[in-house]
């Protein structure tokens, strides 16, 4: 009975009073954030977080790459490119939403990997509601094409849906590719496939992150 109860309580204090708890640094597979986990939180350790893109930039990211990210969530696969790429290396990711471009910021120099990365306030392509406005507001985002993309020796994308009209009109060509796709967003899978097949890549990986709404992790490798 004790139990019981103890679980009616908790239903409706995790859903309305926990998330309102002061935040502490959580640390996201290896990298920390400030502000992700609330105060009481069981754990503030999260492995798994974007395991896909993860491992694929452990895999494939040499000291001195340089590195494009499209798409910079937390910060968190902005750092790990940064720390694999070292001094010699550099990350540039490009972040639309004004509120998650300063979090991708904070995470850079909390890691303290600021002097090999550079991260630009600014969307990609044609302006999407769908892969910025869920971050919330673009704010003063500048737009930057998608051909003048600087040319880099790995490519991530994690943009919301946007992935498609980049993959499209790409005109770098990276030794690696890694997208994240989206196709409840309209960026399935097999759109992805094609185009880079298409743009001469070979594909060497493909990881379901939740395959029920079309969330996969692909790596493709330029066909020499």
């Amino acid at each position: 009975m004790l139990n019981l109860i103890r679980s009616i309580l908790r239903d409706p204090f995790d859903r309305f009073i926990h998330p309102y708890f002061t935040k502490k640094i959580g640390v996201f597979n290896g990298v920390a954030v400030r502000e992700q986990v609330p105060l009481f939180n069981d754990t503030d350790v999260f492995p798994d977080y974007e395991s896909g893109i993860c491992r694929s930039l452990q895999t494939h990211v040499d000291t001195g790459d340089e590195v494009v990210i499209i798409g910079g969530g937390l910060g968190v696969t902005t750092v790990l490119a940064g720390e694999l790429a070292g001094t010699e290396g550099h990350v540039t990711t490009y972040e639309g939403s004004a509120s998650q471009y300063e979090r991708v910021r904070d995470t850079v120099q909390l890691n303290r990997v600021d002097d090999q990365i550079e991260v630009i306030h600014a969307v990609v392509g044609t302006y999407r509601e769908e892969s910025v406005e869920k971050y919330g507001s673009s704010g003063s985002a500048d737009p930057v094409d998608i051909d003048s993309l600087p040319e880099c020796d790995i490519l991530e994308l994690d943009c919301e849906g946007a992935e498609i009209e980049i993959l499209k009109n790409l005109c770098i060509s990276p030794r690696y590719i890694i997208v994240e796709t989206h196709g409840f967003l309209g960026a399935s899978l097999n759109d992805v496939e094609e185009l880079l097949a298409e743009l001469g890549y070979t594909l060497l990986d493909i990881q379901a992150e939740v395959a029920s709404e079309g969330i996969h992790v692909v790596v493709a490798e330029r066909i020499q």
